[in-house]
């Protein structure tokens, strides 16, 4: 049976309820720090691993041969022994080392990045990612280099095994130079890396702070830098944080410049400083989305009990906090409504569906999230709708027309919501968040019920959310829809 390329299948293996021997060094080393602690120690021991059906490719013996696989123990550590801290730098480490080798024919592979990231965990103080994050991250990716240059990553539980043997020596040495680049180099790997995915922001900031810190070496004057770098860097950062949809951080970046303005010492012709509602206005002003000087201005009144939001919105104009009949988060209520669609959930819903994909591609998954679940809402209603009574018709032809009228209604009704749903997925994976997709799980389990091809991206969607109960239940439930419909061609594997 042939799956659709974007399909990921792992192996089946067969449970070990104990560590192999060729295991038990890592279970009984000395450490120099606290990781692993030892009730993770245990928990992985707990756990076990697995044997499933692969050889080694020099293996003279490939139809009879197995491999230990250590994937459920990795499990247990990223999702139970890791700090915030650790385990956002992996994703650091992914993403500097995939993007620096991105167009090598033969790239290092999770497994690989994981062997070395464990490893170098146990040689780094675990408050050490707390406080020099930066500094754990090059120690990770130097220990990766030595890797290369000796030609032997070791497994993190069987160090004896050598994770690139199957790396010609050519291969391994285009590697090699690659992240020794990013080690010698990692200021410009990862302006380069932003810069391909659009922000430019960042290198621009960085200019402007080095113009000025040439000015200040000749001048000393702090005030003049903290005037024409730090306020107009601050503003620009709050205007990246507000275009993807981060208004606290924004709101909090103001705050701190203002705080450390208190600090300064007074220019001459100054009588005093400003206060924050000066410099929030001020820098509300040089905001180029309209959204976003709504957002803040509504979170600055909530803050503070003003009522500055009035200067930017018109008062004839329809939004949706007047139309719709529920309570609505602040930041999506001012949204313009047309006033001919005013009364209608179809087509309120369709809006609120069409800034969600909006504000998806700009990357903003707050604005997104918040508008799909409005447009998920109105759907809902529009469901519930029932604009014509039948009861009291006699003609039969008549009311059966009528009832197969709704029905197609309701099923189209519904694979909106499924497209929704499946949407919500999306946005929670942009920056790797529970939210919006865990508020909806029940109602996604229903549909899914009525679409029973949905099965595969809903077990995909309790994998993400960490649900491993329900993982193993949708798990069997796609083998035994795939042995109902004898193949994959009518199951939606698209997993974003």
């Amino acid at each position: 049976m042939s799956l659709p390329k974007d399909v990921k299948v792992k192996y089946k293996g067969l449970i070990c309820e104990t560590f192999p021997t060729l295991a038990q060094e890592w279970r009984v080393r000395e450490r120099k720090y606290t990781f692993p602690s030892p009730q993770l120690i245990q928990d992985i021991l707990q756990t076990g691993c697995t044997l499933i059906k692969k050889a080694h490719r020099h293996s003279k013996e490939p139809d009879i041969e197995w491999k230990y696989n250590f994937s459920m123990a990795e499990h247990v550590i990223f999702t139970e022994g890791l700090t915030y801290s650790q385990l956002h730098g992996f994703r650091v480490l992914k993403v500097l080392v995939d993007n620096v080798a991105f167009q090598l024919t033969k790239q290092l592979k999770n497994k690989h990045l994981k062997a070395v990231y464990l490893t170098a965990l146990e040689d780094i103080p675990c408050d050490a990612w707390e406080t020099n994050f930066s500094g754990s991250i090059l120690f990770v990716i130097t220990a990766l280099i030595a890797c290369l240059k000796a030609r032997f990553l070791p497994h993190y539980f069987i160090p004896t095994n050598n994770l690139i043997d199957c790396f010609s020596e050519t291969e391994i040495e285009a590697v090699c130079v690659n992240v020794q680049c990013l080690r010698l180099f990692p200021l410009i790997v990862i302006q380069n890396i932003v810069e391909s995915h659009g922000y430019d922001y960042a290198p621009k900031l960085i200019n402007m702070v080095f113009e000025n810190c040439k000015s200040f070496a000749r001048t000393k004057d702090i005030t003049t830098v903290f005037t024409n770098a730090f306020i107009p860097g601050t503003v620009r950062s709050v205007k990246v944080m507000t275009r993807l949809g981060f208004y606290e951080t924004a709101f909090q970046l103001l705050r701190y410049v203002h705080e450390q303005m208190l600090l300064m010492p007074m220019i001459d012709d100054c009588h005093e400083k400003p206060s924050f509602m000066e410099l929030f206005l001020v820098s509300l002003k040089k905001l180029h989305q309209k959204s976003s000087r709504i957002i803040l201005a509504k979170l600055f009144d909530i803050r503070f009990k003003t009522a500055i939001l009035n200067e930017y919105i018109i008062s004839e104009e329809f939004f949706a906090k007047d139309i719709l009949p529920w309570k609505m988060d602040y930041r999506i209520e001012y949204t313009k409504i047309p006033e001919n669609k005013a009364t209608d959930f179809l087509s309120l819903g369709d809006i609120f569906e069409s800034l969600s994909q909006r504000e998806f591609d700009k990357r903003n998954a707050t604005l997104a999230g918040l508008a799909l679940e409005t447009a998920i809402t109105c759907t809902e209603e529009a469901m519930k709708m029932d604009s014509l009574s039948i009861d009291e018709l006699t003609d039969d032809s008549l009311k059966k027309e009528i009832l197969s009228e709704r029905e197609n209604i309701e099923r189209e009704l519904k694979m909106k919501l499924k497209e929704c749903y499946i949407q919500l997925y999306a946005i929670s994976k942009l920056y790797n968040k529970l939210w919006p997709l865990q508020n909806h799980m029940d109602a996604i389990e229903n549909l899914c019920e009525e679409f029973p091809e949905m099965t595969p991206i809903v077990c995909n969607m309790f994998r993400f959310i960490g649900r491993e109960n329900k993982v193993k239940e949708y798990t069997a439930k796609c083998s035994l829809l795939l042995k109902e419909r004898g193949g994959v061609n009518n199951l939606e594997y698209n997993f974003y």
